[in-house]
């Protein structure tokens, strides 16, 4: 299979790493269901499928000495209980067709004294042959090396068909970012169940969320274009007034959280006291373009 590189993506965690390159095969095959299927190959996931792999070889391997040491022992003297729990090893380290366990039948002979007592020179013997069983553990190479070229192997499966693999590829790369967004909806947004008798209720509760995600994603990209315009590289908005460079809406909201709005009335007269906006509360009124006259 020839691969070719549609995108590359640096690694953010680990700079010092090399960058994840992404890369498709030819060909345009279908699911079942008439989907369009595409192949895609990750650098980085091939190297994280040979790690995970080599490490559960080597607890395969290190669970069948300890099974070996053992052999031979109360109920491991049965071929049938061994080889379950051979498999079992192997089955928990995901090791089936990787790992040939041979269990090898070996006998071995004792000597029974045939006299009860103390024993002594001259007391008649027999020879007892015993059954002693063994394991030989070989690697299978040709189904190692055939399962390391499907290493960072994933497909996608979508109805997108004019657009190409590099803009479906971005699309799903994407999908962590929508993920949480929408993981506020039971956080910051604290949805919780609500009975409603008509289906066109449901559907007017999902549009005010809907809403309420569309304009808190708004206030965030607002404030952060205006940070980027004004060279802000970070803002107070973390507890203990720590720095962040990507201020969240739950964070923006809550830095006017003390801001509080007193009146009275006395008589015919309404009597309001000055609303006394600090200077980060002022600075993000700056950069979300809100007159601060709305606070006067």
């Amino acid at each position: 299979m020839r691969w070719k590189a549609l995108r590359e993506i640096s690694n953010k965690r680990r700079r010092a790493d090399p960058p994840d390159v992404y890369s498709s095969c030819a060909g345009a095959p279908q699911t079942a269901e008439g989907f369009r299927l595409i192949w895609i190959r990750s650098s980085a996931k091939a190297q994280q499928d040979e790690t995970i792999r080599l490490q559960r070889l080597d607890q395969a391997r290190a669970d069948l000495a300890l099974l070996a040491g053992r052999l031979n022992r109360r109920r491991l003297r049965n071929a049938r209980l061994i080889r379950r729990q051979v498999q079992e090893v192997l089955a928990r380290a995901q090791m089936e067709g990787f790992l040939d366990v041979h269990l090898r039948r070996g006998f071995r002979e004792e000597l029974r004294r045939l006299k009860r007592g103390r024993p002594a020179a001259g007391d008649p013997v027999r020879v007892v042959r015993k059954t002693v069983w063994s394991l030989r553990v070989g690697v299978n190479t040709q189904a190692l090396r055939a399962e390391r070229r499907v290493d960072g192997v994933f497909p996608l499966v979508t109805n997108l068909i004019r657009q190409s693999k590099k803009e479906v590829l971005e699309i799903y790369k994407y999908q962590p970012y929508v993920e949480k967004r929408f993981s506020q909806l039971k956080t910051d947004l604290e949805v919780a169940p609500v009975y409603l008798k008509k289906p066109l209720r449901c559907a007017g509760l999902v549009h005010a969320y809907y809403v309420v995600l569309a304009v808190s994603s708004l206030i965030e990209r607002c404030v952060r274009q205006g940070m980027a315009r004004a060279g802000i590289p970070s803002l107070p908005l973390l507890p203990e007034d720590r720095q962040t460079s990507t201020p969240t809406c739950p964070r923006i909201l809550e830095a006017f959280r003390e801001v509080r709005w007193h009146e009275f009335k006395r008589q015919e007269e309404i009597v309001r006291f000055p609303v006394h906006l600090s200077a980060l509360q002022k600075q993000l009124l700056s950069l979300l373009e809100v007159p601060k006259e709305l606070y006067a």
